[in-house]
């Protein structure tokens, strides 16, 4: 099963970002996530066993996760403005995210990252957008402001992302 770590958002967060990413429907490439599944990816750890599951809920639930405050920063888009395949909203500080995320990297040692982490919340995918949709895009990130909707990270979550051909279902996994 596809498995990831997570921080959830708060309800104000999740519906400022829904908010904003209307101004973003006209591109006809995105496709948008579901407020419900919006999260900060702590770590993707990819396919696992139902074994490896288990160890991975027993290394994270001994835990010790001290509660700090986030909140949204800006728009961006990855790898870049001009060439978006994703777009999202930043989280900051990011000192704070950066801390929990080595926290979890000592307690999963053997789960590497294929990039470093940026915190951030994915808003849209974007599926070869056409040159126009490009200079749009780059031009709403620079012009759509986002309120800094503040807070609290108390706990993360082992999450199992299904996908399906309506975007992807995402399930808690209990840390038992």
């Amino acid at each position: 099963m596809r498995v990831f770590i997570a921080v959830d958002l708060s309800p104000e967060a999740r519906n400022e970002i829904e908010r904003v990413s209307k101004d973003f429907f006209e591109i006809r490439s995105a496709r948008f996530v579901r407020p419900e599944n919006m999260h900060v990816t702590m770590k993707f750890l990819g396919e696992l066993t139902e074994d490896a599951v288990h160890q991975v809920a027993v290394a994270l639930k001994g835990l010790e996760i001290h509660p700090f405050k986030v909140k949204l920063s800006k728009l961006g888009c990855f790898p870049d403005e001009a060439n978006p395949h994703v777009l999202w909203a930043g989280v900051e500080p990011h000192m704070m995210l950066d801390q929990l995320k080595r926290i979890i990297d000592r307690a999963l040692p053997s789960y590497k990252d294929d990039h470093p982490f940026q915190s951030h919340v994915t808003i849209a995918r974007l599926k070869f957008p056409r040159p126009d949709e490009k200079t749009k895009i780059a031009s709403l990130v620079k012009e759509v402001k986002i309120e800094p909707k503040e807070w609290e990270v108390k706990r993360i979550r082992l999450m199992k992302s299904t996908l399906t051909e309506k975007g992807a279902v995402y399930e808690e996994i209990k840390l038992n």
